[in-house]
């Protein structure tokens, strides 16, 4: 087996509006289950150190000042380490 590669992974968003918003990994709610709370307008979490053989979901949950929730996710695969 190849030697695995550790992979940053940048996560950039821009949103209007929101009071709060979360991100979350392999949920569809980041908000029920954040990995960490991050700026509600914009911004880019640069921390994530994308370390798996395997995919996973990452999401963007942002909250409204009425309590509304808008979400994005996408799917993350690592192809180059099998």
């Amino acid at each position: 087996m190849p030697a695995f590669t550790s992979t940053p992974l940048t996560i950039s968003w821009t949103s209007t509006g929101g009071t709060k918003a979360y991100l979350g990994v392999d949920t569809t709610d980041a908000q029920a289950e954040p990995f960490e709370s991050v700026n509600p307008d914009s911004g880019s979490n640069q921390d994530i150190d994308y370390q798996c053989y395997d995919s996973h979901t990452y999401t963007l949950t942002v909250v409204g000042s009425d309590g509304s929730t808008a979400s994005k996710t996408v799917t993350v695969s690592n192809i180059g380490d099998h």
